[in-house]
């Protein structure tokens, strides 16, 4: 897997301007593998707890999850002590939508809940233990503040940063002797191994992934209701290696939520505006010294926000009092050359496959629905003509 810098301080040592996310590289790097000998100077509680973490003498012989789709009665060991590991539980204070929900008071779901309903469609559907494992972990990686680090640390729409630490940041997170015990590797749950089909499938293809973001999206924002999610389950296959519905209306229900979520939530101007200063006061923090690499990586939400928010200096409170009033700071433009940022987001639709009763195979929902097809690639154009957002 591609290494990328992780050192946030030499990032603001290459002579950024405080108000671009400019693309310059940094003097020097310095990835997750390297600093293990630095981190014992200053311990951060997570990565701490995880250094100290020792394998139980005994565990439950079951516990019972609570998931989206209803609780679970989990009897495998290995997954009994995943669910309590550190890498798991600093989850709880990693938001999904990031700095939408600290700054735009969006619905507040964590990266563990969405970790634990991928994990529970893959036990639910029956596929293989590594499977569920490399599911229930796949989001660990995740920095505070969820994708900003794709803005953080340069990645763009097309690559998570997340994906592209994941092993390294099992391996720092103590997970490799764990899994040992159990028979397994880092490498052999990585969620972007191809026969993981249930787990991850290419864009807009159905996969545990995207059925649960979509899900529990809709239910926040108040789109669905826990009872139609019971329902719509009951439609939900996962069969040689696809998910499809066997009811077209559950399918154009989560599409339609898709769409929507797509459109209104992940593409707007404001979840721009939101990225671009947060990171900008994260840079400026890290230049005083007040937060590193470190605690963004193993560090949480509330506990990096806290630091930010205490802080005096001038720059960071004009970028925090920016986030919490975004639409008295910027407007949307047509023209790029006169913009601050352009940013061109990436169509997180899903095109469902449906297989009606008495059929052979199954179709797609947009060969079924020509309507829907059109307003997914209208979307699409829209997305490509770009976010322009120039500063007030």
């Amino acid at each position: 897997m591609k290494r990328r810098s992780l050192l946030l301080l030499l990032l603001l040592a290459c002579g950024l301007s405080q108000d671009s996310l400019s693309t310059r590289q940094p003097d020097a790097s310095l990835s997750l593998s390297h600093k293990k000998k630095d981190a014992s100077k200053s311990k951060l509680f997570w990565l701490q707890k995880a250094d100290e973490y020792q394998a139980p003498t005994t565990l439950p012989t079951t516990i019972t999850m609570e998931t989206l789709f209803g609780p679970l009665e989990i009897t495998e060991p290995l997954l009994i002590e995943l669910v309590a590991h550190p890498v798991l539980e600093r989850l709880k204070d990693v938001d999904q939508h990031g700095p939408a929900t600290h700054f735009g008071k969006w619905p507040s779901w964590s990266r563990y809940d969405h970790s634990i309903g991928v994990f529970a469609l893959l036990y639910i559907y029956k596929c293989p233990l590594v499977e569920q494992v490399a599911g229930l972990l796949h989001d660990v990686s995740h920095t505070a503040f969820s994708h900003s680090a794709d803005h953080l640390f340069k990645t763009g729409n097309e690559h998570s940063y997340q994906d592209s630490i994941h092993n390294e940041y099992l391996e720092r997170m103590g997970l490799r002797p764990l899994l040992a015990r159990y028979g397994l590797t880092i490498e052999e749950i990585n969620p972007d191994r191809l026969e993981f089909t249930g787990l991850e499938q290419k864009n807009p293809i159905l996969c545990a992934d995207r059925i649960h973001y979509n899900f529990h999206a809709g239910l926040v924002h108040g789109h669905i209701t826990q009872e139609q999610i019971y329902e719509m389950t009951e439609s939900l296959h996962f069969e040689n290696g696809k998910w499809f519905f066997d009811n077209q209306e559950h399918a154009q229900k989560l599409a339609d939520i898709a769409l929507h979520y797509c459109e209104h939530s992940l593409a707007p101007a404001a979840n721009l505006v939101w990225h671009h200063w947060l990171c900008n006061a994260l840079r400026r923090a890290a230049t005083l010294g007040l937060v590193n690499a470190e605690e963004i990586h193993f560090g949480t939400d509330s506990y990096i926000l806290a630091k930010l928010e205490a802080s005096q200096d001038p720059y960071i409170r004009e970028m925090l009092t920016k986030c919490r009033m975004p639409l008295n700071n910027y407007c949307i433009i047509d023209d790029a050359s006169a913009a601050d940022l352009v940013d061109y987001p990436k169509l997180r639709a899903i095109d469902p496959l449906v297989k009606l009763p008495g059929e052979a195979e199954e179709l797609v929902l947009t060969m079924r629905n020509g309507d829907y097809q059109a307003a997914m690639e209208g979307l699409r154009e829209k997305l490509k003509a770009g976010i322009k957002v120039r500063f007030l």
